[in-house]
């Protein structure tokens, strides 16, 4: 298949698409998957290592394409040069501004090439090429921008370049987060929180019930029957907290002979502790990274319990939390960024409240796990609860259907 029927509705999704693992790409597979079954013909600009184009699907291009190897962008326009003076005005880096301007030039290649009607793009700070991209298309384009808790990596630094970041939110036809916690970030700009539309990520509630979902992949981890898993899936990050869960392990492993714990994710600073961990008791830690779709169900089936201690002020939410929680399963948190919109202490899970500080301890952890391991029945009643909430709350057919709302309003 060369090209899309261009006939139909073109949407470009600017952000990673599977394999790349992670909250974005699969808010993104999901979404494109719904709009495909509409009548979509959809576009997802990937920026990765090597260039390539994929047709995954029937009405699905999925263009890989590596920033570095295109940096002729830089100098193949005059007016790349008030793009660059008025992001050096605005104290942007060198790096990003070069950044911006190669974004800006392949996305708008696409546009022109493809005929696209929206654009959707990903992370506030990847997506300064947006203001421009308004100025140049509008109105024949309309702009979503999917912002999470970016604007946190600007915080110690002040206000960086705040006023531009307001202008890139408020050039977008439409801000969409994924919590209210994450919305309200970014007043921090300027920008109104209350003009943001918070649409939770969602996950698929009707997974368990699918024919097959019981049957072990080829290349998941085997673990045995006999013992009781917690599970902790996230990039093996400290902002994550994984460095609290893989201390409070040996403790633990010692008070609970027939638990074990699955740690799955992308790769990451704590990949070395953890492999450590697993040559330690090789019997009862186990580790998966890069894990595909397809896996999932199976690990989300087989643990008792999810580990979610995100680090203070980081997390919009996080997708296992809800996976675990359609699922029927308890998860332990903290009560950091949006978790808290998630999970309801005491009814769905336990939540460990920071109190003000970066992490919790190892200690509580230990204790929330032996405090559930040892009531099945605590364990089986919040498991019900949580997936109660996930029905009410995170079916990824709601979040589909109120993106096919805007997305429709937008076009029309």
């Amino acid at each position: 298949m060369e090209n899309l029927d261009n006939t139909k509705p073109q949407i470009l999704f600017v952000g990673p698409y599977p394999p790349v693992y992670g909250g974005y790409s699969t808010q993104i597979y999901n979404l494109t998957a719904f709009l495909l079954k509409e009548d979509f013909k959809i576009t997802v600009l990937s920026f990765e290592s090597e260039d390539k184009t994929e047709f995954p699907r029937e009405g699905l291009r999925v263009i890989r394409i590596n920033k570095k190897k295109n940096w002729r962008f830089l100098f193949s326009s005059l007016g790349n040069i008030p793009v660059f003076l008025s992001l050096l005005v605005q104290r942007v880096c060198i790096r990003d501004i070069a950044s911006t301007i190669i974004r800006f030039h392949i996305v708008c290649k696409i546009v022109k090439e493809h005929n696209i009607k929206l654009a959707v793009t990903y992370n506030l700070y990847d997506s300064l090429y947006g203001f421009y991209l308004k100025k140049k298309f509008d109105p024949k384009l309309a702009l979503f921008t999917m912002v999470f808790g970016e604007i946190l990596q600007g915080m110690g630094t002040g206000s960086r370049y705040r006023d531009f970041l307001k202008s890139v939110l408020s050039a977008s036809d439409r801000v969409i987060s994924s919590s209210k916690y994450c919305a309200g970030l970014y007043e921090k700009t300027g920008f109104d929180p209350r003009q943001i539309e918070v649409i939770y990520v969602g996950v698929d509630i009707d997974e368990y019930a699918r024919e097959g979902a019981e049957k072990q992949h080829p290349d998941a981890v085997v673990i045995p029957s006999e013992y009781r898993v917690v599970l902790f899936f996230g990039r093996f990050l400290k902002d994550m907290g994984l460095d609290v869960v893989l201390e409070s392990i040996p403790s633990v492993l010692e008070k609970n002979k027939d638990v074990c714990f699955l740690l799955a994710g992308a790769r990451g600073e704590l990949d070395e502790q953890a492999k450590a961990l697993q040559l330690k008791y090789p019997d009862r830690v186990f580790i998966h990274h890069d894990v595909p779709h397809d896996i999932l169900p199976l690990y989300y089936r087989r643990c008792s319990i999810l580990l979610a201690p995100t680090k203070a002020l980081r997390a919009c939410m996080g997708i296992s939390i809800k996976d675990s929680m359609a699922w029927g399963k308890p998860a332990i948190v903290s009560d950091s960024g949006g978790i808290k919109e998630a999970v309801s202490d005491k009814e769905t899970g336990l939540v460990i409240p920071l109190n003000g500080r970066d992490r919790i301890e190892p200690a509580e952890i230990e204790q929330a796990i032996c405090t559930l391991m040892d009531n099945p029945q605590l364990m089986e009643e919040m498991g019900k609860n949580a997936r109660q909430r996930a029905i009410e709350l995170f079916d990824k057919a709601l979040e589909a259907k109120r993106w096919l709302q805007l997305i429709n309003q937008a076009l029309a």
